[in-house]
């Protein structure tokens, strides 16, 4: 039988990483938008 603790574990690591991507993306994205607003 599967340890369901640390199949917990696991889902939980990977939806923090997956919101830290996310995240992640959206500054990139607004730093270049404002990057890109200075320019113009």
């Amino acid at each position: 039988m599967l340890n369901i603790s640390r199949l917990s574990k696991f889902v939980s690591v990977a939806n923090f990483v997956l919101y830290l991507e996310i995240a992640l993306t959206k500054e990139k994205y607004r730093y270049m938008y404002r990057q890109s607003s200075y320019i113009f």
